[in-house]
């Protein structure tokens, strides 16, 4: 079903990235990027309300169809309604991964007029542990972007940062939004595609990122999981019981 959770409301980081792309974007296509971000959004787990159910989204979008704009749009509405931490898997490459987070800082961070709304992370590592939890304690309530490789290397340490003791005091009614780019790639179990007897060592890879994706799930309750992709099939086929199968999707 494509039940609205909540109605999320436009507030200043919304309103300061459309500013900011005024230069690419027309009224029509903001408005439009607005509304669709909202359909998003709205699919998702209400950050104040503290839901234990953990909700899985789909958007799917042509091949440059800016998808990346859309999770970027989804960032800031995600930031104006109470989100805390926005988790993305950026890719199976290191390059796909720095292209995210410049891009991110580029278009939400830099010489922006609101000061210190998000602070960004890539492959953190446990000696950022207090530095994160230092963020989500101050008043001024910024955003932590964290920019990851899909790979249950980074994946698994990141989980150990959200299980440490200081982080997992501070996460109660943070909300957590996990965005999965390229969603068809690396995230989805293969051991349902592959004969188990011939896994090779990729296909053991990415079983290991899918699990590594459900434990990092498992200790975010509440979280909300947006799978971006332009090859659907993967994502629809999986098994309804599978906990990245989506139950709501967003064109």
């Amino acid at each position: 079903s494509q039940k609205i959770k909540f109605k999320p409301v436009i507030g200043e980081k919304m309103n300061d990235l459309g500013f900011r792309l005024k230069d690419f974007l027309d009224e029509d296509e903001f408005d439009s990027l607005v509304s669709e971000t909202g359909h998003i959004l709205s699919r998702c787990t209400d950050p104040k309300l503290n839901q234990e159910q953990d909700v899985t989204h789909l958007t799917v979008g042509y091949v440059q169809s800016g998808k990346t704009l859309s999770f970027t749009a989804l960032t800031a509405l995600a930031a104006d309604n109470g989100y805390r931490i926005v988790i993305y898997l950026a890719g199976t490459k290191n390059n796909l991964l720095s292209q995210t987070t410049k891009r991110l800082t580029k278009d939400l961070i830099t010489s922006s007029s609101l000061n210190n709304a998000y602070k960004i992370f890539e492959n953190p590592t446990e000696s950022k542990i207090l530095e994160i939890r230092n963020k989500l304690r101050l008043s001024s309530k910024p955003t932590v972007l964290i920019t990851l490789l899909k790979h249950y290397d980074h994946i698994n340490k990141l989980a150990e940062i959200f299980k440490s003791q200081p982080i997992k005091k501070e996460l109660d009614k943070q909300g957590v939004l996990i965005i999965d780019d390229e969603a068809d790639q690396a995230s989805l179990n293969s051991y349902g595609r592959s004969n188990s007897k011939n896994v090779g060592d990729e296909e053991d890879e990415t079983s290991a990122t899918y699990d590594a994706i459900l434990k990092l799930r498992a200790i975010l309750p509440g979280n909300t999981y947006v799978q971006y992709t332009a090859t659907p099939q993967a994502n629809i086929l999986i098994s309804m019981q599978d906990i990245l199968s989506p139950k709501s999707h967003t064109l």
